[in-house]
């Protein structure tokens, strides 16, 4: 055991940790395509921004009790808490207008739960309270039950069990969330509780089974059920041409994903997934895919080339029904921070990821140890032609990213984007841009053995 697994954990029945994140982000016509300041954006935002993101957190876990004690397969009570202090400073002083610049006083309860892995020795585990769904393949569907707030917080309140198959190396989890949408009204932040999480209380049912028999390959299988009503007060991207996309939504999603490797050069990943339900008082059917090929060269710094597709169907308005795609509780940045924010001008909804087509090709290397550089390129359409919109094309998304791991326990990143609008959009239109920095401290150092 280390000295920092020594400090962090002084007792069998005792353990913390903490992180700091110090962000900062510059943001340029990310919602209208233009450098016109004169065009109002959905809820009166400004359309460029700077910002500094502070995000600190501190966790405990008291635990485990009533374990079996074999050390290779964990068991017992715990109890886990995180709590986070996440202060703003907006360097644009007329978009902070909206909000206290910066915002010092406000402490958040970020996890907070109860989990008892393998009951009593046997193959169910249980975890009930504020958590993060983190582990559900790569997001697509599942992860991110606070998507308004940004990174600042990801939780699902929930409840979740686990069944273990330990003959084929295989689990089975079921879980019931009980969003709530507006600012957090169940556990509220010590002071300051501007920032709304969610513009819907969400309501989920969903069974999540992962197949991993098959050596260096992950089957997975899942059924989601999600009910979201609209809180009217919260719609801070929401102008009249938008609201009338905010209804009830009640949605059933039924999908698969496999991903893997292939000897040690080749990876691969599919998911493929389809939906049900109504859409206000339009049935809903929709579906999407989603998939990625990639080669590692047996060659100095690892150079990796990959190519993948992506599909997201579209509502057409001239059926009777809704063919949308929602990405149920999957609204983050899973492949761009920049259009993220686009959506919420499309559709009042920020991550709102839908009616969308798109191509990328990519390369990345290791030029020395700890340091990694890659760079995207992603050519996007629409799947549906909307009323008023001149052609199919997106526009064209230029991603790079370098991540330097300082030391093992402070990482750093720069993420930049850069998009060229095309004919879907109307009229003249800017490029826009997104830049990023960030470092981040970690204590004790990730574990390695997990991927740190």
């Amino acid at each position: 055991m280390s000295w920092q697994e020594q400090v962090s954990h002084p007792t069998p029945f005792f353990s913390w940790g903490a992180d700091y994140r110090l962000r900062q982000e510059y943001l340029r016509d990310v919602f209208d395509f233009t450098d016109d300041d004169r065009v109002v954006n959905p809820g009166g935002h400004k359309d460029n921004r700077n910002v500094i993101r502070n995000r600190a957190r501190l966790w405990t876990k008291f635990g485990p009790f009533l374990g079996t004690g074999s050390t290779e397969v964990p068991s017992g009570l715990s109890f886990y808490a995180r709590f986070l202090y996440g202060p703003r400073y907006y360097l644009d002083a007329e978009f902070g207008r909206d909000y206290p610049n910066p915002q010092w006083d406000e402490v958040v309860f970020d996890n907070l739960y109860a989990e008892w892995l393998r009951i009593g020795g046997g193959p169910v585990s249980l975890r009930i309270g504020r958590q993060d769904f983190l582990d559900f393949g790569r997001g697509f569907v599942i992860m991110d039950g606070t998507p308004l707030d940004a990174s600042r917080t990801a939780y699902n309140d929930a409840i979740r069990a686990t069944i273990h198959f330990d003959s084929i190396k295989s689990t089975l989890d079921l879980f019931a969330a009980d969003n709530k949408g507006e600012q957090d009204d169940r556990l509220r932040p010590l002071s300051y509780d501007h920032l709304a999480v969610n513009e819907y209380d969400t309501h989920a049912l969903g069974a999540y089974f992962k197949y991993k028999q098959i050596k260096d390959t992950e089957i997975d299988f899942y059924y989601i059920y999600a009910h979201e009503k609209p809180i009217d007060e919260v719609m801070p991207f929401s102008t009249t041409r938008y609201d009338a996309r905010f209804v009830k939504e009640l949605i059933h999603t039924v999908g698969t994903m496999v991903q893997g490797k292939v000897g040690k050069n080749w990876d691969y990943y599919a998911e493929l997934a389809g939906q049900w339900g109504e859409h206000g008082k339009q049935s809903r059917r929709a579906s999407a895919f989603s998939s990625d090929l990639g080669y590692t060269f047996d060659a100095p710094m690892k150079p990796r080339i990959h190519g993948g597709y992506e599909f997201m169907s579209g509502d057409d308005p001239h059926t009777g029904r809704y063919e949308g795609w929602d990405p149920v509780l999957a609204r983050w940045p899973r492949w761009t921070e920049l259009l993220g924010y686009r959506s919420a001008k499309e559709y009042g909804r920020p991550y709102y990821f839908t009616n969308n087509q798109r191509f990328v090709v990519g390369a990345g290397v290791k030029p020395a140890k700890g340091l990694t550089v890659s760079f995207d390129y992603s050519y996007l359409r629409v799947d549906e032609h909307e009323p008023g919109s001149p052609g199919h094309c997106r526009g064209n998304l230029f991603l790079g990213v370098i991540s330097y791991d300082i030391s093992e326990n402070l990482t750093s990143r720069i993420w930049a984007e850069y998009f060229k609008p095309g004919s879907y959009f109307a009229g003249d239109h800017d490029p826009a841009l997104f830049l990023q920095w960030q470092m981040i401290l970690t204590f004790p150092a990730p574990s390695k053995k997990k991927g740190g």
